[in-house]
């Protein structure tokens, strides 16, 4: 069993590496999507923050995001600063790019 369980988490780290590509992002991103979020609690806050940006900054005033894909966001974003032990804005803008409907 031992074995299943150590492949399983390379498996995750190896999924949860595709994010490393983020970690600078974009020259118009706010400058606080630099600092690193670096327990649960500040990685939820952090997805909070990045969502309430970016939806702002969209031109759709009743954009809005699913509940599920909330959670499917925060629970990404707190797995990933668990692994690596920190996360940016810019991996949860990221990840709420390409993860979110």
């Amino acid at each position: 069993m031992k074995h299943v369980k150590l492949f399983e988490q390379f498996v995750s780290e190896s999924d949860l590496s595709y994010w490393k590509d983020y970690e600078t992002g974009h020259p118009q991103s706010p400058s606080w999507y630099d600092e690193a979020a670096k327990s649960k609690t500040e990685a939820i806050k952090l997805v909070d923050a990045v969502v309430n940006h970016e939806l702002e900054e969209m031109d759709d005033k009743d954009a809005d995001i699913d509940p599920k894909d909330m959670k499917t966001l925060t629970d990404l974003a707190v797995k990933y600063c668990k692994t690596f032990g920190s996360i940016n804005g810019h991996i949860v803008s990221a990840m709420l790019f390409q993860e979110t409907k």
